[in-house]
């Protein structure tokens, strides 16, 4: 059994974790697999949105736990600097990723969510950083994530305490876009994703980007590298669509090129 499921629906690319026997809980095989399916998305002009979600009644509960405790410190280095590989790979892709939450996002779980561009959680979702609860500090960026998310003080809190978060808590001070009824999260995810997939997929592409590294940019950087992006997007197919569409007052089709 893969541990990815993966489904196509037009521009729209699913991938659900499928490890409902430990909770969708990362090992090695997910974390290839989910590596492969980012690198397809990237060389694919015809994946325009990613949609992640899981199997079961959980998200992600985190990392897999067989061998922690007892690794050398060489097999934790080799097994985050693995995790970092897919965690750059889901970032830097220039299209937007979909966390569907639809159960308990722990720990490295967690952390995945917040690396996805957008999260829609279900009303039943929970989210803990649980790394303290077993005496480490949070990884797969986690500590780069939140303070970006909630800020500094209520960042604190959470890695410290390990305290769980419910679905609208979570959705009040930040962490997540929006919360829906259980049975309607995966018709609401397909909603934003259709929505995406018809919107100008480099233009979302290159402002994720910039997003992205906003915070260690300078002002004048941050203006050089709005500028060279916004030349770019002024030559694209789909900014001219957008300007004829405007002025022929239609909605514009966009083909993400």
């Amino acid at each position: 059994m893969r541990a990815l499921i993966v489904e196509r629906k037009g521009s729209i690319l699913t991938l659900k974790l499928n490890r409902p026997e430990v909770r969708n809980a990362l090992d090695n095989t997910m974390r290839s697999e989910l590596m492969e399916m980012f690198d397809a998305a990237k060389g694919d002009e015809t994946v325009r949105v990613i949609v992640l979600t899981g199997v079961g009644k959980a998200f992600c509960a985190g990392g897999d736990l067989k061998g922690m405790g007892t690794d050398s410190p060489e097999e934790v280095a080799n097994r985050l600097s693995k995790s970092h590989i897919l965690l750059r790979k889901m970032v830097s892709l220039e299209k937007p990723v979909i966390a569907a939450v639809n159960g308990a996002a722990a720990g490295m779980g967690c952390n995945l969510v917040f690396a996805s561009d957008l999260a829609i959680a279900s009303e039943e979702a929970i989210f803990i950083q649980a790394f303290i609860r077993i005496g480490l500090i949070p990884d797969f960026g986690g500590m780069f994530f939140l303070p970006r998310l909630i800020g500094l003080v209520k960042s604190k809190e959470l890695v410290f305490f390990g305290d769980t978060v419910n679905a609208s808590e979570a959705e009040r001070i930040g962490l997540i876009n929006r919360v829906v009824p259980h049975q309607m999260l995966e018709a609401e995810a397909q909603k934003w994703a259709q929505r995406l997939a018809e919107a100008p997929t480099r233009a979302i592409g290159m402002s994720k980007r910039i997003l992205t590294r906003s915070w260690n940019l300078d002002f004048e950087t941050a203006l050089q590298e709005e500028l060279r992006a916004q030349v770019e997007c002024s030559q694209s197919m789909d900014h001219k669509e957008g300007v004829k569409a405007f002025k022929e007052r239609r909605p514009p089709k966009f083909i993400g090129g």
